[in-house]
């Protein structure tokens, strides 16, 4: 049982999978860090999150809520740009003909010559 403006920076909480949260701030970030902060390298069981807050913390959880949504959208176009870019760049690739083509005469110096 913690806040996320404890858990949220610095340590990692993989040995938790069971958290609990005691009321919130509006700081998503605090929050969203908090979370990940359970799913580290070596967490082997699945994650629950619980958060408890009281009927006066109504407009921060709506806000978090919605700061939750923006995060998500902001991913789910992100991916979508980067397919987008990464779709463009394969179509636009062209096959190169890079075999050589001399256009003036080699000149071997006559040292080079009177050697072979």
């Amino acid at each position: 049982i913690t806040k996320p403006s404890i858990a949220g920076f610095g340590m990692n909480w993989q040995i938790c999978h069971n958290t609990c949260f005691v009321g919130l701030s509006d700081s998503f970030e605090q929050y969203f860090q908090a979370v990940r902060r359970c799913y580290r390298f070596g967490q082997t069981k699945d994650v629950n999150i619980h958060v408890l807050i009281s009927e006066a913390e109504g407009a921060v959880k709506t806000n978090i809520e919605r700061k939750e949504r923006d995060y998500l959208n902001m991913i789910n176009s992100m991916v979508q740009h980067t397919k987008n870019a990464t779709m463009s760049m394969i179509n636009d690739l062209q096959i190169e003909d890079s075999s050589y083509n001399p256009q003036i005469e080699m000149k071997i110096p006559n040292f080079l010559k009177e050697a072979s």
